[in-house]
């Protein structure tokens, strides 16, 4: 390989390497990934897609690539009712809320339920 050659080679590497630190650091914007759709899968009977929607709107705000997945995550499983949330992103502008709700296994009293992970 000619000396010319090397420096195109290692050039073009360089601009590969600066392209890739540029994106990664503040490059890109939720403006120019924004997510469109949250979609919400799952049997829905105590909860609404729009409360699971506005618990990971915030999130969802950050664009695509910025969004923090396990905070979303986080987000849904405290809502009440919701036993396990699982979130991912959708090429190329969704994020997916996969819900499971929890059941009630006891009655206590008049007004308390329970799930199988405590009282609900």
């Amino acid at each position: 390989m000619t000396r010319t050659a090397i420096w195109i080679v290692l050039s073009l590497f360089a601009m590969a390497g600066g392209a890739a630190l540029w994106w990664v650091s503040d490059g890109h914007d939720a403006r120019d990934w924004p997510i469109r759709w949250l979609e919400v899968e799952g049997d829905l009977e105590r909860i609404t897609s729009a409360q699971v929607r506005a618990a990971v709107a915030d999130h969802a705000a950050r664009g695509f690539f910025r969004v923090d997945i396990e905070r979303a995550r986080s987000s849904v499983e405290a809502l009440p009712w919701v036993a396990t949330a699982v979130v991912s992103r959708r090429w190329p502008d969704a994020l997916v809320i996969e819900l499971v709700e929890q059941r009630v296994v006891a009655r206590f009293n008049e007004d308390e339920l329970f799930g199988r992970t405590g009282k609900l």
